[in-house]
């Protein structure tokens, strides 16, 4: 969640030394919104979290013509040949997820 946002966002990249991630939120130009954060940040969480919280998710701008509902992890992950971060890697549980852990 950013200022009431759910939006796509890529580990750009990760400095092991101080256990921190870059995010930046696809579809934004680079540097305007990206930051430094650590996995257990309450800001993150993995793909998939805000469909089963049945919370909107904001695709990344001018990627969807028909609107937040026309957008799929599958789908986006192939066209972008990207990889999403293993649940395992979120090593606090997100502000997101429910006690059953989902």
């Amino acid at each position: 969640d950013f200022l009431g946002h759910h939006c796509v966002a890529t580990v750009n990249k990760t400095d092991p030394r101080f256990n921190r991630i870059f995010i930046h939120f696809d579809g934004w130009e680079k540097g305007g919104w990206d930051f430094w954060t650590t996995p257990d940040s309450e800001l993150i969480a993995p793909i998939g979290t805000t469909e089963s919280m049945e919370m909107p998710l904001d695709p990344p701008m001018g990627y969807l013509e028909g609107g937040k509902e026309n957008f799929v992890w599958q789908t986006y992950l192939e066209e972008t040949m990207s990889e999403p971060v293993p649940r395992s890697s979120f090593t606090q549980r997100s502000f997101f997820e429910t006690d059953s852990g989902a």
